[in-house]
């Protein structure tokens, strides 16, 4: 059966009524009336459809226009100048079609050629002119045609704008406020133009309704006129159905993206060219086989109950990302739409069609998977970075509290790195760690995992691996670096390094603390001369740290004894406007007036449980603290005020803080209360139910640090939290690295996407600031926007208020 066969039993199955020899007269008269009427109406529909597109293209371009014109007068590129005026093209082009379908007479060459310029399909111009001279009178043409040159006015503004926004950003001394009153203007024009593009499609919806009744119309009075004409109109109708079927196939086969008919087993009835191009084979070898044949083997079972489904349901039924093979077995990425078609005749039977659109989207999925790799591994060596090795890490340790074995866990610490930087340089460094790391490679199996930490320390983890074996291993990894020769412009290069030893078993269950020991037998082995192995020892490098921590904890009970907590205030800066906000930071006095920041010692706070007691002396302190501020300066916006992982998953706090939030006259909406994210993940549910109670009092909550993991966008949907604040460790070297500003980009825009705000923290140069500014950042943070002071010196912007002696 030839293609043309299958596709006129697939899509006109009606048509063979037209081959049954007429019974009687009246039949015959119906069979042409109708045919007459369908062939009327899709003309007229047609031409009713190609307003319908026009319009959307007009209306897609001139929401470009004051897209680019919007980002041009923020950022002042001249592509986004450029391409909103080649889109402002295609508005004017089909203004100019109009006015000339307007004129008296009708300048019909100059009316083609607008629609054309406008991006009008060339089949489609003469039924826009066509519709317009004979149809011109109707009232709902005449409503769309006084709607469209309404619009005339904004398209005109846009044109001027474009030149006037050239003009400020070409002045030396351009305004930002003549700036910002452009862009609100744009956003009215936008407003306007949406308005009217509804209203038109509403006047060009009306007016396709009156075709089809006055198609209608014509078909009864074309029962009585036609009737002696019946075999001319049934042969007009034929020939109109086919010109239908043409212009649908053509469709089809001309689609930039596959296209196919399949019956609810999936099986590929029909296929286009673009299809073909996809799957890289021949129509004849995907006709009558299931497309689950050649998607991957992974994806079938959701491919199948994917179109299952889809025969059950009317209309279209969403999108599917699934990898389909080609012949050689390379796989490409498609996403599959699904459309039901009405049943359509098979013999003396049904069968139910689909129609399928599958879009190549390989390469938004190679970009994807290239970020993903750039977030997780080191730019230099292409080793996993510390995020991946320490996701990696805790995927270990889940392995061992479940079916235990033996691992081991090394800190590679290169022996005075720094050296080789200073006296060769940089370059030289980065050379000498991408030799290095290919000769460490060797000396580890395939299932072990090297990592690079931070510019001179490697992570390896040796799988599978008792405690002799992997003192083995290190003690060759060792022996390796030390005996590296490496040159650098004809002068060599040595270098040793200092390695801790951690065995994993199953008493280990916390990655950070599996860190911190094999640091500090990495420390001891420093300490002890370098180029040596240091197995962690718990009665040998424990006692250190917990003296250290224990000494802490000393002084911070003293200080909450004696008082020697303090509070400073940093102001946060909003991107535009005054409203400044404030964190109260704390600081604890030692015997010797030296001030330590809360980052020296709430760790030791935390590890020894009195982080809650330090919390309630901060809730029982700070409300009075800002209620005494707030007396002689209110202009502070919100104050922020930190909270432990701690005071979140205990009950006791809450009602306590709730309480002293209503005694002290403070009010809720002026309060910001900041928790980690890594606090908040902890204790998910009871961070949720803490945030909430919070949030209904009237307070905000701010989400601390966030962005140290890529899994952690899925929290901003499970917290009720009100901003974010970007972990400085990307804000601090934003202006130098494209990974950190694509991580405060994307943190930034998915926040902006939950109708959250940002916090920038850690601003600390010029060159970060600017960048923050590009991005949008809602608010920022850092010494190059202010240095803590005590509230008794804080002093805001422009006040007038003098600090008390």
């Amino acid at each position: 059966m030839t293609g043309r066969g299958r596709r006129r039993r697939l899509f006109n199955r009606s048509r063979a009524a037209l081959r049954v020899a007429p019974v009687i007269a009246l039949v015959l008269v119906l069979a042409a009336a109708g045919g007459g009427t369908a062939v009327v109406v899709l003309d007229l529909m047609s031409g009713a459809r190609a307003f319908v597109a026009g319009e959307s293209l007009w209306s897609r371009a001139q929401q470009d226009v004051v897209f680019h014109l919007d980002r041009y007068a923020e950022t002042g590129s001249p592509d986004d100048l450029r391409t909103a005026r080649e889109r402002l093209r295609v508005p004017l082009a089909v203004r100019e079609a109009r006015r000339a379908l307007d004129a008296s007479p009708q300048e019909l060459q100059r009316a083609r050629a607008g629609f054309l310029d406008g991006g009008n399909h060339p089949e489609d111009v003469e039924r826009l002119i066509r519709l317009h001279r004979h149809l011109e009178r109707s009232s709902s043409l005449r409503l769309a045609w006084s709607i469209w040159r309404e619009s005339d006015t904004w398209i005109l503004r846009l044109e001027r704008l474009a030149d006037e926004l050239e003009t400020l950003w070409n002045q030396p001394g351009r305004s930002s406020t003549m700036l910002s009153s452009v862009r609100d203007e744009l956003a009215l024009i936008d407003r306007n133009l949406e308005r009217e593009a509804a209203r038109f499609s509403a006047a060009i919806g009306r007016a396709a309704r009156e075709l089809v009744d006055r198609a209608r119309g014509i078909a009864l009075t074309a029962v009585v006129v036609v009737a002696l004409l019946l075999l001319l109109a049934m042969a007009w109708a034929v020939r109109g159905m086919r010109r239908s079927e043409t212009r649908f196939w053509t469709t089809f086969e001309k689609a930039p993206v596959g296209m196919a008919l399949i019956d609810r087993d999936s099986t590929l009835v029909e296929v286009n060219d673009a299809l073909c191009r996809l799957l890289r084979r021949e129509s004849g070898e995907l006709r009558g086989r299931p497309l689950s044949h050649f998607s991957h083997a992974e994806d079938r079972t959701a491919l199948r109950k994917f179109v299952a489904d889809g025969a059950t349901d009317e209309g279209a039924h969403g999108d599917l990302e699934s990898r389909y093979l080609g012949p050689d077995g390379e796989s490409v990425w498609g996403k599959l739409s699904l459309a039901r078609l009405h049943a359509a005749s098979e013999g003396r039977g049904k069968r139910d069609l689909q129609v399928v659109v599958l879009e190549d989207i390989s390469e938004p999925h190679r970009l994807a998977g290239e970020l993903a790799y750039q977030a997780a591994h080191d730019q230099l060596t292409g080793l996993p970075n510390r995020r991946e090795f320490e996701r990696q890490l805790n995927r270990v340790l889940h392995s061992v509290a479940h079916r235990g074995g033996q691992h081991a866990l090394c800190l590679v610490d290169l022996d005075q790195f720094k050296v080789v930087n200073d006296s060769f340089d940089h370059l030289a460094g980065d050379a000498l760690l991408v030799r290095l790391t290919e000769r460490v490679q060797e000396c580890l199996r395939e299932m072990d995992l090297l990592a690079r930490l931070d510019g001179d320390e490697f992570g390896v983890l040796l799988m599978d691996c008792p405690v002799d074996l992997a003192n083995d291993v290190a003690e060759r990894i060792r022996e390796t670096i030390a005996a590296f020769e490496f040159h650098w412009e004809e002068r060599p290069i040595t270098i040793s390094a200092s390695i801790g030893l951690v065995p994993i078993h199953s008493g280990n269950h916390d990655a950070a603390v599996l860190l911190q020991q094999v640091n500090i037998a990495c420390h001891e082995a420093k300490e002890q001369g370098r180029n040596r192995l240091q197995v962690h020892s718990e009665e040998r490098s424990s006692s250190r740290r917990r003296h250290a921590e224990m000494s802490w904890v000393h002084r911070i009970n003293q200080a909450l004894s004696r008082g020697r907590l303090r509070f400073h205030g940093q102001l946060i800066k909003p991107l535009n406007g005054d409203r400044y906000r404030c964190e109260l930071l704390l600081r604890l006095r030692g015997d010797d007036d030296e001030l330590h920041t809360a980052s020296q010692f709430m760790e030791a706070a935390e590890r020894f449980h009195i982080a809650r007691t330090v919390d309630r002396w901060v809730i029982d302190n700070v409300l009075d603290e800002i209620r005494a501020f707030e007396c002689r300066d209110d202009r502070i916006h919100a104050w922020h005020i930190n909270l432990s992982g701690q005071s979140v998953d205990c009950a006791t706090v809450l009602p306590g803080l709730i309480e002293r939030i209503r005694s002290r006259g403070v009010p809720p909406e002026k309060l910001c209360f900041e928790i980690t994210e890594s606090a908040a993940i902890t204790s998910l549910e009871g961070a949720r139910e803490f945030f909430t109670a919070l949030r209904d009092l009237g307070c905000q909550i701010a989400l601390d640090d966030f962005g140290k993991g890529l899994s952690t966008f899925d929290y901003l949907k499970q917290l009720p939290v009100d901003l974010v604040k970007i972990d400085g460790g990307f804000v601090r070297e934003l202006a130098h690295s494209e990974l950190d500003h694509a991580m405060v980009r994307s943190v930034h825009e998915i926040a902006r996407v939950a109708g959250l705000e940002t916090i920038a923290e850690s601003v600390e140069s010029v060159e970060v600031l600017i960048r923050l500014k590009q991005i949008g950042i809602d608010y920022l943070q850092g010494h190059i926007i202010h240095n803590p002071v005590r509230l008794r010196e804080l002093v805001l912007p422009g006040s007038e208020i003098e600090s008390p002696v």
